[in-house]
């Protein structure tokens, strides 16, 4: 009888939600490759190289850095490779997909709509275009983002901004929606804690507190949206203050100032617009597109009866999502994957349409104008059919491990020997330095750096050779690797290494050092 139950309550399960099922299914399948990738990207060895110094007991950005906040580093810490940190991470954006599903029922009431929007979101973020198959920050961010709001979901102010629901007349519920404001609070606040552009996300969801005062706006009204935002501050200032007080206990706090939570100030003004154009150049510095998020967001707020609830909040978090991943004017993929949510959501409004309105100029001007932006920034996307007819061809046998693994990044011959040549030939917990940009290495051999600094330009930008000297020479690791590509200028370095050392190797890619006994 028991078990006649349960297949019977898996089996209403399985009817109930089969379309999201056959969506979580098929992300899986697309994610399977992105297992058996190679150690080939930049940011993904960084994470990880980072994520092995905390194991080994190192102190996170007192004794190495790199420029965002901690949880990313935390989950590379969990994972002892680089599959593990993809396996976390596929089953991360598995649970994003299903949030953005549960956030959709909560927001339009309509199952069909749901679906759609969580059919855009999965392509949009699991497909390689724009690294979906990379766990970079802004995947996980989106986790923590869609948790919080789903949390927020849940309280009478979203439901009665979202659906005209009356509020009840007294607070039997009163700290049960303060709790969840807080909460939702505090899953934004892991999201900055994951990469500091969440915050644009939170700041969005922040703006839905105040949503209620421009219809019939009233006293009472002001001090309540006051109240609930003061709430969902705290709910996002807390996490920030824990990892304050924890840095400050690892005697690390200036330097998680430094590189954790304003690096990001500095980072976002460092690099000017790509433009020669005046006007284009002016219009997406920081001050031109605060200046046009802040007019898009005050038309949303002032022009409520000519949008629908839905479409006022959405086209706000896409504008605020949008400011944040234009932040540093870089064009990395990635940096995009933040604008996915709110444009899936709202693009999946359009099926319910019988007619042209305002509400879908609103909603097809997203897509327009991301486009645009990818466009004039020259967003480089990666391809995504090669990807899968490559993983293919390795799985059927017509291409070996190594043919494989050089399709994806030119160092890959080299580096999975010198890694193999490391760990056959130095001691296992000993540092290494490289002087270049090759962070994929560390990782792959299963090796922390004598220093702070991962990479050359991270060298450079600091002007640390003194500090990374005094690494070198404290730490005398057997072998040092120099990367051919390295045009950098660092005298003392090798000056030190011509004395002490002797070349036993020279690859495409890079030569190798030992130490002279």
């Amino acid at each position: 009888m028991y078990n006649r139950t349960m297949i019977s309550k898996l089996k209403s399960f399985v009817l109930r939600h089969e379309l999201l099922l056959v969506l979580i299914t098929v992300a899986i399948l697309l994610r399977i490759p992105s297992l058996f990738e190679p150690y080939w990207y930049g940011d993904e060895g960084i994470y990880l190289t980072l994520g092995q110094a905390i194991r080994s007991g190192v102190k996170l950005y007192k004794e190495i850095i790199d420029h965002k906040t901690p949880i990313i580093y935390w989950i590379a810490a969990l994972s002892f490779s680089q599959f593990w940190f993809k396996f976390i991470f596929m089953w991360w954006n598995i649970a994003s997909i299903v949030l953005l599903y549960r956030f959709a029922l909560k927001l339009f009431f309509n199952k069909t709509t749901a679906v759609v929007a969580a059919l855009l979101f999965m392509l949009s973020t699991t497909l390689p275009s724009f690294e979906g198959n990379i766990a970079n920050g802004e995947l996980f961010v989106i986790g923590f983002v869609l948790a919080g709001a789903n949390v927020l979901a849940n309280t009478t102010m979203f439901k009665r901004v979202m659906h005209q629901e009356k509020t009840q007349k007294k607070s039997a519920q009163t700290s049960q929606q303060n709790f969840f404001l807080f909460l939702g609070g505090i899953f934004f606040s892991l999201g900055i804690l994951t990469k500091v552009p969440a915050l644009f996300d939170a700041a969005a969801f922040g703006l839905l507190l105040f949503l209620d005062l421009f219809h019939k706006p009233d006293t009472k009204k002001l001090f309540q949206s006051l109240k609930q935002a003061m709430i969902f501050s705290a709910g996002i200032i807390v996490p920030i203050l824990v990892s304050i007080v924890f840095f400050a206990s690892q005697d690390s706090l200036a330097e998680y100032f430094q590189f954790g939570l304003m690096y990001n100030f500095r980072y976002s003004q460092s690099v000017a617009p790509p433009f020669s154009n005046s006007f284009l150049g002016l219009v997406f510095s920081f001050p031109g597109k605060a200046a046009i998020a802040g007019i898009v967001i005050g038309a949303m707020l002032v022009l409520r009866k000519t949008f629908s609830p839905q479409v006022r909040f959405l086209s706000i978090w896409f504008i605020c999502a949008l400011f944040g991943s234009l932040l540093s004017s870089r064009p990395y993929p990635h940096y995009v994957l933040q604008v996915f949510p709110p444009m899936a959501l709202a693009l999946a409004t359009i099926i319910k349409k019988q007619r042209f309105s305002l509400n879908t100029a609103a909603v097809v001007f997203q897509p327009i104008l991301f486009i645009s932006i990818l466009l004039l920034f020259n967003f480089g996307m990666y391809p995504t059919m090669l990807y899968y007819t490559r993983f293919v061809k390795f799985a059927t046998g017509k291409l070996s491990q190594q043919e494989y693994s050089k399709q994806f990044n030119w160092l890959m011959d080299d580096n999975y020997a010198v890694a193999k040549y490391l760990q056959q030939t130095t001691p296992v917990n000993e540092r290494l330095f490289i002087w270049g940009t090759n962070p994929m290495l560390y990782p792959l051999a299963k090796k922390v750096p004598t220093g702070r600094f991962t990479v050359s330009f991270h060298i450079k930008d600091f002007n640390a050779y003194e500090e990374t000297m005094r690494s070198v020479e404290q730490h005398a690791p057997t072998v040092l690797i120099t990367m051919k590509d390295e045009t950098g200028e660092f005298p003392e370095f090798y000056s030190y290494l011509f004395s002490r050392y002797v070349q036993v190797e020279e690859l495409s890619t890079m030569k190798i050092y030992r130490k002279i006994q």
